[in-house]
């Protein structure tokens, strides 16, 4: 036994019961004391786990929320920079326009703002003082060269005027005192305002025989009976519309002006009934024999479409397709109206109407579902813009500032965009060569800068932390569609790019913004139609008035032939259209040009001034 304990046993020995029990009820006392004090720490302890538990909790939801926020940032912002560079920057693909824009301070400025100083740019607004490598396609704008102006204005009906006053003349220098020695010309464009009059036309209602039977003279020039419209009038208002983008509230306001009172409600009636009952059978032989051409080419676009049975705000789509831009015939350009972007679209364009061929377009999914369902009939090719673009994204957005040139140099944006751009170098010049010599070119010139771009993009490491997610998307694109992009590598008459296609599709986008909206589905498949024709008449290089003006005369007289040969003469390309232009342009220039060969004036003689 410890000695401690036997002498606390011997001193309770000495200790009175009454003091043993005092000193034991004060020992339960305390005791009962720590009790509820350890209970009170162990419920304390308890709550602070719970507590600490909780704030781990938010802690961990508020830094993914964080994370979430800060990806959302960056995608705003992304967005806000992307939008600040269509509004105010250069609408460029090119290397040196890309850089100079990415690394601009005063790029992305107002230009409205009255904080900026009318011709400051910051010194890294281009690229010249950067030591960035700029595309080796440049084009540069040297001197006048000689005979362009001549060349310009051959086309241009020409009116001659001389300045000559024999009789003031005479009286400021005396009569016989001087002389032509030779002429100054001066040229100058005289614009006319446009002129619309009113053509009354009287038909004899001729008494016949003994019966006096009355018989009305024939007037076959009449588009609707009743109506004030002609041929002239409704093309100058189509042209108007669909070419310059012209809505008819604002031709209906200029007409009013002119004193010529045309409610745009006759306009659109006029428009809708003749587009549909003339031009349809034009739009349908053209949708034809675009079928009938090996490679096409497919893009599409949003219309809004008031009146078109859903809820508003629903966008429709715009479909445009169109030969080749390396197709050596005649161009075609056919637009079609369809409610949504499905495939059905594509589906009843193509594969119902047993379409073989190539069709170049982007990566939109019902292209690759339209391939598949065609069992081999048709084959996709891809656009190397698209993938070039996803590359130009993903430069805009990153921040180049205080990274020195040969840091931008080895960025992968910056590697990739160059190797396109060299690729678009070598592609470009070939575009009016036969298919044989373009052939060759490309597998000499072309293929191995394709080789080299897409060998790039397999080296790069996809998990490197540094890249944005713009540039992942970009390469990925590239990658995905790498077989579709090298398809034009295969057959010469490819093109690489479906940039023909959105450059036909542009001036309807432009006319759009202007016009905003379609009201009904039947007006949107109106317009479907006139931008088919319109567009097909400025591929092969007509005049789309004269053209509409052409179709509005001739139609009439086919309509009611079972027989459709008429319409090889209705297409912009015959004989017969190119005829019909260029007789209605010498009969328009007319009136302001030189009926006769220019005689310059000799000085006048001595019995000439007399009589």
């Amino acid at each position: 036994m410890r000695k401690d304990l036997q002498r606390l046993y011997d001193s309770l020995d000495a200790i009175k019961p009454e003091e043993l029990r005092s000193a034991l009820r004060a020992v339960l006392m305390e005791y009962a004391d720590l009790l509820d004090l350890s209970g009170e720490k162990e419920r304390a302890s308890t709550e602070m786990a719970i507590q600490f538990s909780e704030m781990k909790a938010r802690l961990s939801a508020a830094e993914k929320e964080n994370g979430l926020l800060k990806k959302e940032n960056l995608r705003l912002t992304e967005q806000l920079n992307l939008r600040k560079k269509e509004l105010f920057g250069r609408a460029s693909e090119k290397t040196s326009g890309i850089f100079g824009t990415a690394l601009a301070n005063e790029v992305y400025e107002d230009p409205l703002s009255e904080d900026l100083v009318p011709g400051e740019m910051s010194a890294d607004a281009t690229c010249c003082g950067t030591g960035l490598v700029e595309s080796g396609n440049n084009h540069r704008n040297g001197g006048k060269q000689k005979g362009k102006r001549k060349k310009d204005l051959s086309g241009v009906p020409k009116k001659t005027e001389f300045l000559l006053d024999i009789d003031e003349l005479d009286r400021i220098y005396g009569s016989g005192n001087w002389r032509i020695f030779s002429w100054t010309r001066y040229e100058e464009y005289i614009s006319v305002p446009c002129t619309i009059y009113l053509k009354v036309t009287y038909a004899p209602v001729l008494s016949v025989g003994l019966e006096h039977c009355l018989v009305r003279f024939p007037y076959k020039g009449k588009l609707l009976p009743g109506s004030l419209v002609s041929a002239s009038i409704l093309a100058k208002i189509m042209y108007d519309k669909f070419v310059l983008g012209l809505p008819l509230y604002r031709q209906e306001q200029d007409l009013l002006r002119n004193g010529v009172i045309l409610p745009r409600q006759d306009m659109v009636n006029w428009i809708t009934r003749f587009a549909l009952d003339l031009f349809g059978p034009v739009y349908d032989r053209l949708a034809f024999l675009l079928r009938l051409c090996r490679y096409n080419q497919v893009d599409e676009t949003t219309l809004e479409v008031i009146m078109d049975g859903r809820k508003a705000g629903s966008k429709s789509f715009m479909w445009v397709h169109t030969t080749s831009e390396l197709f050596g015939g005649n161009p075609i350009v056919v637009f079609d109206y369809e409610l949504t972007r499905s495939t059905d679209h594509l589906r009843d364009f193509y594969l119902k109407n047993g379409y073989h061929g190539m069709i170049t377009s982007d990566a939109y999914v019902s292209y690759g579902l339209l391939e598949e369902e065609s069992h081999g009939d048709i084959t996709g090719t891809g656009c190397f813009m698209h993938s070039r673009r996803r590359f130009v994204v993903a430069i805009l957005v990153r921040n180049l500032k205080g990274l020195s040139p040969e840091t931008i140099k080895h960025l992968p944006e910056y590697r990739s965009q160059v190797l396109i751009d060299a690729i678009y170098d070598a592609e470009t010049p070939l575009k009016g060569l036969p298919e044989q010599e373009r052939m060759e070119r490309r597998n000499t010139e072309v293929r191995p800068k394709v080789n080299a771009f897409f060998e790039y993009l397999h080296s790069l490491d996809m998990d490197d932390p540094s890249y944005s997610d713009r540039l992942r998307d970009a390469v990925s694109y590239s990658l995905h569609q790498e077989t579709r992009l090298r398809m034009f590598l295969e057959d010469a008459s490819i093109p690489m790019d479906n940039g023909h296609c959105e450059r036909k599709i542009r001036p309807f986008a432009v006319s759009r913004s202007n016009w905003l909206f379609s009201y009904s589905i039947t007006g949107a498949e109106v317009m479907a139609i006139i931008f088919t024709l319109v567009e097909t008449a400025k591929a092969n290089q007509v005049h789309p008035y004269y053209y509409l003006m052409y179709l509005l005369q001739k139609m009439p007289n086919h309509m009611d032939e079972k027989c459709l040969d008429f319409l090889d003469d209705m297409m912009p390309w015959s004989e017969t259209y190119r005829t019909y232009e260029k007789t209605a342009k010498e009969e328009t220039f007319r009136y302001c040009s030189d009926q006769e060969p220019v005689i310059l004036p000799k000085t006048p003689r001595k019995k000439d001034r007399a009589s």
